[in-house]
């Protein structure tokens, strides 16, 4: 997550015109944050599919941890992908493949949901937030998306983060957003979340979730 944050401030820092001039220094910091940003890719995923298989590198960790981790991996890789790897041709991004993640951390979320104690519930609670802020991101996401997603209806990620925030006492924007920039978070995301998370906590009814 620090090394995404140094990512995230480069844009906002920009280079002295003395070495812009001929544009070589742009191309140099783009291909160094390309191929560091492809290596964390590739590490998140290792990381990921070692925690799913009931984290045999980690012997020592609990059920609702290693889920806890498992969906953080993935909140991490959508976040990158999302800012730096996204290629639009004609309104479309062709290297879309959020849907595919999508899935795979909401059953990771929810489980680490379930299998959590109190304890570790509390002690996780702003990251499990942040995981699933990302998940109804990226259902927003679908509104204007032009490319078909099956099953969207099974994802409940609005559901969950509303129970989520009534229980840490979270209302409004400027407090999430407090919060979510502890691990990783970019205005650049869009929608924006000014835009349509208190809406969600204010219009969405979590019903009756399985835990």
């Amino acid at each position: 997550m620090i090394a995404d944050r140094v990512y995230r401030t480069l844009p906002n820092d920009p280079l002295p015109a003395e070495e812009v001039s001929d544009g070589s220094s742009g191309d140099i910091i783009f291909g160094w944050v390309a191929s560091r940003t492809l290596i964390d890719n590739g590490r998140l995923l290792n990381d990921y599919l070692d925690l799913k298989e009931c984290g045999r590198k980690w012997p020592d960790l609990t059920a609702g941890i290693l889920y806890t981790r498992a969906a953080m991996n993935l909140a991490m890789l959508f976040s990158m992908r999302t800012v730096g790897h996204v290629a639009w041709i004609q309104g479309v991004n062709i290297r879309e493949a959020s849907h595919l993640w999508a899935f795979q951390m909401h059953d990771m979320i929810l489980k680490a949901l379930q299998r959590s104690s109190p304890e570790e519930l509390r002690q996780y609670q702003e990251a499990h937030l942040w995981v699933l802020f990302l998940g109804a991101l990226f259902l927003q996401q679908q509104s204007s998306n032009q490319i078909y997603v099956p099953d969207l209806d099974q994802l409940r990620y609005a559901e969950l983060l509303v129970l989520e925030c009534r229980t840490a006492a979270i209302k409004t924007w400027s407090r999430m957003r407090e919060l979510l920039v502890q691990f990783s978070y970019c205005d650049m995301l869009s929608p924006h979340g000014s835009t349509w998370f208190e809406k969600v906590l204010w219009e969405t009814n979590p019903g009756s979730i399985d835990f």
